[in-house]
């Protein structure tokens, strides 16, 4: 739990023990599993991620959800499930930043939340 790979075409997130996220920008194949080992569900417009980077980033999304952050406890590929503003979110640190998966519908306002705070950190929001 807690892990992810990143390949050239999508990340595959392990967010639980029994539980994984595929999450690619493009359309990937379905993956093949057994009916006996779980099943696949197509949840491409579920969610949305948000970026954010820069050298600040760390700061910015300190103020945001209560982990922690630093990179001896969420190194570079760790997933966590947390709150952002009483919206349940998974994060990735990714690319010396975090990928934030949303509910589409809580997208844009956590977006502008960021957005409208990042500017102080000079951080990147996309």
């Amino acid at each position: 739990p807690c892990a992810s790979v990143t390949g050239a075409k999508a990340a595959l997130l392990r967010v639980e023990p029994l539980k994984w996220l595929l999450v690619s920008e493009s359309e990937v194949a379905e993956p093949g599993i057994d009916p006996a080992d779980g099943t696949v569900l197509e949840l491409g417009h579920a969610r949305t991620v948000i970026h954010v980077a820069g050298p600040r980033a760390r700061d910015l999304m300190a103020r945001m959800v209560p982990l922690d952050l630093r990179p001896a406890r969420l190194p570079e590929g760790t997933v966590a499930g947390t709150a952002m503003h009483h919206v349940g979110v998974t994060v990735l640190a990714r690319n010396a930043g975090f990928d934030i998966l949303a509910p589409r519908s809580f997208g844009l306002s956590l977006w502008e939340m960021l957005l409208d705070s990042a500017s102080q950190f000079g951080a990147e929001v996309v």
